[in-house]
């Protein structure tokens, strides 16, 4: 009997590794391309469009040499999708050399 419920074990793992993380996405559109970008003040890789993040209130800043910054806060939900499009201005401001 105790090697019967083995399998059933089995399956329930693997259903507990594959339920849905709390974490939400953020996708983000920026114009011009080459921008830096800090989420909650931590700098990302340069080309990061995705981002995993916790559930809660964030803030976002998107910079460029020779473009107006661009600053926002948003909250997301556990398994929310949330797309940012972000156009920067041009104009004195930003803290890069790109």
């Amino acid at each position: 009997m105790p090697f019967r419920a083995l399998p059933l074990l089995w399956i329930l793992a693997a259903v507990a590794q594959e339920a849905p993380k709390p974490y939400g996405l953020v996708w983000l559109d920026v114009d011009p391309g080459k921008a830096e970008i800090a989420l909650d003040g931590a700098y990302l890789d340069a080309g990061v469009w995705l981002i995993s993040v916790a559930p809660g209130d964030h803030s976002l800043q998107v910079r460029k040499a020779g473009f107006k910054s661009f600053d926002t806060r948003f909250g997301i939900s556990p398994g929310q999708n949330l797309h940012l499009d972000v156009h920067l201005e041009a104009g004195a401001g930003g803290d890069s050399d790109s």
